[in-house]
């Protein structure tokens, strides 16, 4: 009984030992694709594929194997287009991206942040802001980088900072948001820093314009009942308008005449009812574009109570609400229709005149063709007479007017080809030269 249970033993070992070498011989190529495959894909190289001759199972397994490493191929390499992409986008970008583990350590930013501390991305990655700025700029770095942590979300402050690359300093407001992973643990802090720096000194410039505006506007206001009747001697209309509705709430007694209407009749419009080109939509809307700036000046048209329209030129202030007041335009209306016609009149002018030249030039054009036709005839005469028989005296005088001849005739064909350059008739006529006959070369 021991010797048959040995030997069942070592039949089975046996068994066991030839079965895996099959295996072992069947799949060493997948297991060896496989590595290579590895290898290959994080080198961006092709992958081997595994010859597939057998139809069973090993042949359809081996098939699999095949299109998975295909599969895999193909994902890695749109992987690395989208990674590629991603850097490119990131390093377009105007404003200084960086991204920080949770204690500060860089991982990663773009070019424009490599300009502020002065050293490339190898360089900065692995190092925190202490290895670049002065402690007390670092300390609230971190100060920040702590907050938005806490804070779990994003975090914007204002801070005005150098540039390594070149000593400029920007002002930045910058964003930090905390970057988590799937199981809600602080991974870092992805920074973004935007350049404030024109658009704070603009609206530093804008409210002191405002503010001067203001106080432009209050002292007019102030005096508006003893200017009125200058205004009104010099053609000035006055309108104060709602500034949400378009209603007009005071206007002066020349704007109501200019327009045909009373007092009493303006007051019950709108600035639409009176401005043909005034743009459709909501007024409060349309004129918080035209007075972006707190002021405008423009040229418009208004239409008279009889239907016809009047040119004229507009500068309006902004009133904002205060105090209870509601916010109003205080704008300045001059009639501009004799302007209008004088320019008319200038414009009607400049054409007659410039018509007047160019009809000059073709006189003259015509008149240095006919004065030409005779002059050739009488430099054909003299040449004529030069061939008889002549004294030296004589021929001494023939040539001298012949010459004199020749000379007007060019006169008049320089004063034809101005004038055909004035009558736009010049014609160029091209001709083969020698450039080295017409330059020293020495």
């Amino acid at each position: 009984f021991m010797s048959a249970l040995v030997l069942s033993l070592l039949a089975i070992v046996a068994i066991w030992w030839l079965i895996s070498r099959v295996l072992q011989q069947r799949f060493a190529p997948m297991i060896a694709a496989s590595r290579q495959a590895s290898t290959q894909v994080s080198m961006a190289e092709p992958i081997p594929v595994l010859p597939t001759s057998r139809q069973d199972e090993i042949g359809e397994l081996v098939g699999s194997f095949n299109e998975l490493l295909v599969t895999l191929k193909q994902r890695d390499d749109n992987l690395s287009r989208e990674r590629a992409m991603l850097r490119t986008l990131i390093d377009a970008l105007p404003d200084l991206i960086w991204l920080k583990d949770e204690k500060g350590v860089y991982l990663a930013c773009n070019r424009r942040f490599e300009l502020f501390f002065g050293a490339s991305e190898a360089e900065i990655v692995g190092k925190t802001d202490y290895d670049f700025v002065p402690k007390e700029l670092a300390d609230f770095f971190r100060q920040h980088d702590r907050r938005a942590m806490d804070k779990n979300g994003p975090s914007v402050n204002e801070e005005e900072v150098p540039f390594a690359a070149d000593g400029h300093c920007e002002l930045l407001e910058t964003t930090k948001v905390p970057m988590r992973d799937a199981h809600d643990n602080i991974l870092g802090v992805l920074g973004i820093g935007h350049d404030i720096t024109e658009r704070k000194a603009s609206e530093a410039k804008l409210q002191h314009y405002r503010e001067n505006l203001e106080h432009l506007v209050e002292a007019r206001t102030k005096e508006l009942s003893d200017t009125q009747f200058a205004l009104n001697r010099a053609g000035i209309a006055i309108h104060w308008v709602d500034a949400k509705t378009g209603r007009f709430l005071y206007v002066n007694d020349h704007a109501a005449e200019m327009l045909g209407y009373t007092v009493d009749e303006m007051l019950q419009m709108k600035v639409p009812d009176l401005d043909p080109n005034f743009p459709e939509g909501d007024f409060s809307q349309v004129t918080n574009t035209m007075f972006a700036h707190g002021t405008a000046h423009f040229e418009s048209a208004l239409r008279r109570k009889d239907g016809t329209l009047i040119p004229i030129e507009l500068v309006g202030y902004v009133f904002p609400e205060h105090e209870g007041q509601i916010g109003r335009f205080i704008t300045f209306i001059t009639d501009i229709s004799q302007r209008k016609s004088q320019e008319q009149v200038l414009l009607e002018a400049k054409e007659s005149a410039e018509t007047a030249n160019l009809a000059k030039s073709r006189f003259l054009a015509n008149m240095s063709h006919e004065i030409r036709t005779p002059m050739n005839g009488v430099i054909g005469a003299l040449s004529m007479l030069d061939d008889q028989q002549l004294s030296e005296r004589d021929r001494l005088f023939v040539k001298s007017a012949r010459d004199s001849a020749r000379n007007l005739l060019q006169v008049l064909n320089e004063i034809l080809d101005f004038a055909k350059i004035d009558a736009q008739k010049i014609r160029l006529n091209p001709q083969p030269f020698d450039l080295r006959q017409y330059r020293d070369w020495e």
